[in-house]
């Protein structure tokens, strides 16, 4: 009985993954350090994780774009997730050591990225941490603010001129 009902906790933390709560749940974390230590124990598997809260620091490299999800989506589908979030985009972003990653946005929040975003600008990122691969660490982004905007690319944006 007890294990029941851990089981339903565990299924009612995980089923709501676009609402956040509070950013107080996610664990700050250094994404330099979740970067070095993503190699999955065995080489050429990818690790899956239980969906870690994590938070941490980085520097936008790439604003959203169209990304493959299927691997995330089959991964949260067979762990129950429900609903499944609307995950189709994806960003690259910059460590403090430079090392580039791309991560995984749910919808709404790479919307609101897409409209509030530049290049460069430093954000906290808020999500879950789903797998480790040979790429680095998969994450899904529930979340972000914006700790320094970059205002030089933000005023090019405002002159640049789409073909």
């Amino acid at each position: 009985m007890k294990l029941r009902k851990i089981s339903c906790l565990l299924l009612l933390a995980l089923s709501s993954i676009s609402a956040l709560a509070g950013e107080a749940e996610f664990k700050k974390v250094n994404l330099d350090q979740m970067i070095a230590h993503s190699m999955p124990v065995q080489k050429g598997t990818v690790e899956l994780l239980l969906m870690d809260k994590v938070q941490f620091h980085a520097q936008i490299a790439a604003l959203p774009a169209p990304r493959k999800t299927a691997y995330l989506l089959d991964v949260l589908a067979n762990w129950r997730i429900t609903p499944l979030p609307v995950v189709k985009q994806g960003m690259q972003i910059e460590s403090e050591k430079g090392e580039l990653l791309n991560v995984y946005m749910e919808q709404s929040v790479a919307e609101r990225a897409s409209t509030q975003l530049n290049l460069g600008d430093e954000v906290s990122l808020f999500g879950y941490h789903v797998y480790n691969s040979k790429h680095g660490p998969g994450f899904l982004i529930a979340d972000f603010t914006v700790q320094k905007t970059n205002w030089l690319n933000k005023l090019k944006a405002l002159f640049t001129v789409d073909a």
